[in-house]
């Protein structure tokens, strides 16, 4: 199976950070600076997402990560994995269905890749 990662974060220099440390965990890497961004890559049939990094706070007056992971998780099936990443409100996001783990900030990008390869080979494993 295509391992292929979603980042989405509407702060350019943070998404390319993440995508330089986890390009060598996946087949490929996609970056979504907005909600609607995002819908349109895992929209994509020629390369799904199977694993969905998103942060949590997108931006003044725009949905918050937390609201949109349940919606993308029920409507996009291929989607494996999905984490959360805030700086903020960790213990109440931690119980939002749909996110597999939520992740504080600062965040340790080697905890983060090490997470989504096992949760993505215990899911292709059911």
């Amino acid at each position: 199976m295509k391992r292929v990662l979603l980042i989405v974060d509407d702060i350019p220099e943070v998404a390319r950070a993440l995508k330089r440390f986890l390009t060598k965990s996946f087949d490929l890497v996609l970056v979504a600076h907005s909600a609607e961004e995002a819908e349109r890559l895992l929209g994509d049939p020629g390369n799904p997402p199977t694993h969905l990094v998103c942060d949590h706070f997108l931006g003044k007056g725009k949905r918050l990560g937390a609201e949109l992971i349940p919606e993308w998780r029920l409507r996009y099936a291929h989607l494996l994995v999905a984490v959360l990443l805030t700086g903020s409100e960790m213990a109440k996001l931690m119980s939002v269905a749909g996110i597999d783990k939520v992740f504080g900030k600062p965040l340790d990008p080697r905890e983060l890749s090490q997470f989504l390869i096992a949760t993505s080979d215990a899911a292709a494993a059911r």
